[in-house]
């Protein structure tokens, strides 16, 4: 689609789209943050414990707890990639996502694999680690500014996963790099 017709699509969005991005936050709407807590609300079933257990053996890694990475300092280029598997299934736990949607912890961890391999491992900033850290981000936005309060279950899945595989592909060059060396990204989209 060229840039012609996008325009031509949002144009008549172009108001609301300009007050939403410019719109002045006054102290009423300011976010409540409140004390990370794990969600009570979700009770971990037998069957998604054991299967949990059994993925920690596979990996090699100690079972992880949410509780870890529920502070706004977490760094996790201190953890290993089999690590923040184990805590990426903690954080989808710990919303209750595995047994609202009825996802089998081995297709997810095979599905962390896939997330994996997309990202480049020579690339600096858009690897896997970026990918769980804007996740982390989400996952604590959602327990404790509250948010969940206004999402779905579904919508905090998508998230979630968004989160993980938003960078993935990503060659770690921007725009403007690509356009001022013609890229093969650039006159692709650039037309």
């Amino acid at each position: 689609m060229t840039r012609s017709a996008q325009s031509a699509l949002i144009a008549d969005r172009d108001e609301h789209i300009h007050k939403a991005y410019e719109k002045n936050i006054d102290e009423t709407e300011r976010i409540q943050v409140r004390e990370a807590q794990l969600s009570d609300d979700f009770a971990m079933s037998e069957s998604i414990r054991k299967q949990i257990s059994e993925a920690s053996a596979h990996l090699g890694v100690k079972v992880e707890t949410a509780a870890q990475i529920q502070r706004w300092d977490y760094d996790v280029f201190n953890e290993s990639a089999q690590s923040l598997k184990m805590l990426a299934i903690d954080v989808f736990e710990d919303r209750g996502l595995f047994t609202r949607f009825s996802i089998d912890i081995d297709t997810f961890l095979s599905f962390c694999d896939d997330v994996m391999a997309g990202y480049s491992t020579t690339t600096p900033y858009h690897n896997y680690f970026h990918a769980f850290d804007v996740m982390h981000v989400c996952y604590l936005m959602i327990s404790t500014c509250e948010a969940d309060g206004y999402l779905e279950d579904f919508n905090i899945l998508s998230l979630l996963v968004g989160a993980l595989a938003h960078d993935i592909g990503h060659d770690g060059f921007n725009n403007g790099y690509h356009a001022n060396t013609m890229s093969e990204l650039a006159i692709m989209y650039n037309r």
